[in-house]
């Protein structure tokens, strides 16, 4: 009682003393000594090395920044990073599904197991690829696509065995639909949106499956939902936008809307016919396939004049075979068209890759290769992928200068405009990644590694939004001071967003503290399962913090250095370590009997816990 009374103490009195210390603004560099300029060439490039990773993955390993700033080092910043962004577009993608399949295989399981835990195998593909994976910029570019094209696997049939007629089961309808998008990161927007718009998972989730046209006399109407959604959330929004993001206005200064009730309810016509693929019926009846893309039955289709968005027509069609398929082709080349779908997914793709608050300037730089990519082809997402991580704003959040007697480099960020808050999810795993842990099933070590879902403790987890509207919305402010700052004029509003903050309440808060808190302390994370049978299975992560303990008592300033660039990227203020050193000293003094273990994993929960690992920029 006594040694864990003393750990707490230390991480309150770090966390305490490091948040006075960042609010001294006298203080906002972090310092560090070197011996001439070479070594500040290598310093610098280990910093930009790790802040483009931190936006190009699900957080960077130290070889993986050792690498890369290497390279830099040899090559320059911007080649180096372009040839690191190439290689990761043209790795295969780590699909999910595959990776079930492969998890379960190596345990012994088949993909229709029936018994309920199995279909946790989806989560842990999901943890499985974003700490694992080769092609980590396209699996963390696939979670940004996911938070625009929501779904939830909370759907009606998600979590069931049942098979269709090539023996998937149902639950691995989420999945399948994340691997559509995950594929799309190195195809084109268009084809993005065909892939949601057909797909079972997506038809169920915004009700367009068994959509069927009116019948007034059976009081029977178009389904609305998705002919909303498809235009508010996925493609052009609710505001006509200039290409740099700013939104229009007419002649009253008044904003101007880019579709009205009427193009909502034509929209609804248009994706009218479709259910199961191989279905017997329209309405009910098995196979119910939650994989393959749903087909149309024409005699449910409306086929009458339709006026769809920029007053396009589309004409009425006889109602035979391929004719309600080519009213949505041509219904969703209408929307794909429209001038906001760039400026509009350019910018929320940079929300969730790189910052809040994009630039105009930056905006309107990815917007130019989104409309008119390599050959002209319009909406290439590998073009504009590369382009938001290549672009000069990445960088701009960070400050690396070197300064003289005695020669040493500071490192500085720039605050507010040029920041991030890490989405809890993205924070846990970024810690896990860089811990670079061992996995251990059933007692024995195992390549898979595993992580339980996260929605109680952080808020999140993959299929788990609460709505289609994704965990945040992407024009989120927390109430207080920054609802009243006025943002410079390079942004495309006055008004300054934060996003991820809508996840940051005192409840969830406190959950994620502890939660991390917890396994740091026990040297990983571990969860139990039991099936149906009664058969147990437990799965483990293990940190090794060995090197790191061994080394605690005698050079902690060494330690926390080591920790600063792994979770920090370089930037905690001075202040903030000094903080840290001085309240482990005085515990240390306090306690003569703490022990390197806890020393080490309080002074870590502490560095995890600073404004600098949780804020990117």
């Amino acid at each position: 009682m006594r040694k864990h009374t003393c750990v707490v103490t230390l991480v309150v009195v770090v966390c305490t003393a490091a948040i006075l210390f960042l609010s001294d603004s006298h203080a906002r560099a972090g310092t560090f000594a070197v011996e001439n300029s070479r070594e500040a060439r290598a310093l610098r490039a280990r910093q930009r090395a790790a802040q483009f990773l931190s936006c190009a993955t699900f957080g960077p390993t130290s070889s993986e920044v050792d690498e890369l700033a290497t390279r830099m080092m040899q090559v320059g910043q911007q080649r180096a990073c372009e040839e690191w962004v190439d290689d990761q577009l043209e790795m295969p993608p780590s699909l999910h599904v595959q990776t079930i399949e492969n998890m379960m295989n190596a345990h012994g399981f088949e993909l229709d197991e029936y018994d309920e835990w199995v279909i946790r195998y989806r989560h842990h593909a999901f943890y499985y690829n974003a700490l694992r994976a080769p092609d980590q910029l396209q699996q963390r570019a696939a979670w940004a696509l996911a938070q625009i094209f929501v779904i939830s696997d909370r759907g009606d049939g998600f979590n069931d065995q049942r098979t269709n007629p090539n023996g998937i089961p149902q639950w691995l309808g989420p999945s399948d639909y994340y691997d559509k998008l995950l594929q799309g990161v190195t195809g084109n927007y268009r084809d993005i949106l065909r892939d949601v718009t057909l797909h079972p998972i997506m038809g169920h989730y915004l009700s367009h499956f068994r959509n069927a046209k009116a019948d007034p006399a059976n009081n029977i109407f178009p389904d609305e939902n998705y002919a909303r959604e498809i235009m508010q959330l996925f493609s052009i929004g609710l505001h006509e936008l200039h290409q740099d993001g700013r939104p229009k206005l007419d002649e009253n200064g008044q904003l101007i809307a880019t579709y009205s009730n009427d193009t909502i309810q034509e929209f609804a016509r248009v994706f009218t016919g479709l259910t199961f693929a191989g279905a017997q019926h329209f309405y009910w009846g098995d196979p119910q396939d939650f994989v393959s893309p749903m087909e149309m039955w024409e005699e449910y289709h409306d086929h009458d004049e339709k006026t769809l968005l920029r007053g396009e027509v589309l004409p009425a069609r006889p109602g035979l075979e391929g004719d309600g398929m080519a009213d949505i082709e041509a219904a969703l080349d209408n929307i794909a068209a429209h001038e906001n779908v760039a400026p509009f997914v350019v910018k929320q793709l940079i929300q969730r890759l790189v910052r809040s608050n994009p630039s105009r300037a930056y905006i309107r730089r990815v917007t130019k290769v989104f409309n008119a990519g390599p050959n002209g082809e319009r909406g290439n997402m590998k073009a504009v992928i590369k382009a938001i991580m290549l672009d000069p704003e990445l960088f701009r959040g960070v400050r690396v200068r070197r300064l003289s007697n005695p020669v040493r480099v500071q490192v500085l960020t720039r605050g507010t405009e040029y920041s991030r808050m890490q989405e809890p999810m993205l924070r846990y795993i970024s810690m896990i990644r860089a811990l670079e842990p061992t996995a251990v099933y059933q007692g024995v070590e195992s390549p898979w590694v595993f992580v339980a879902r996260t929605d109680r403790n952080f808020g999140q987890s993959p299929y788990g939004s609460p709505s289609v509207f994704n965990f945040y919305l992407p024009t989120y402010q927390p109430p207080g001071a920054l609802s009243t700052y006025s943002g410079s004029r390079r942004l495309p509003s006055s008004r300054l967003v934060a996003p991820e903050f809508q996840l940051l309440t005192t409840v969830m808060g406190n959950r994620m503290a502890n939660h991390i808190r917890w396994e740091i302390y026990n040297s990983g994370g571990r969860f139990d399962f039991w099936s149906t049978q009664g058969a147990s299975y437990q799965m483990q992560l293990h940190f090794d913090y060995r090197d790191w303990e061994q080394r605690i008592e005698t050079e902690p300033e060494v330690v926390l250095d080591e920790l600063n660039w792994l979770f920090c990227r370089g930037t905690m203020e001075d202040a903030s370590k000094q903080s840290i050193l001085d309240a482990l000293t005085s515990i240390r003094q306090q306690y003569s009997w703490i022990s390197a273990h806890e020393q080490f994993t309080a002074v870590l929960t502490c560095v995890v816990s600073t404004p600098e690992f949780v804020i990117t920029q």
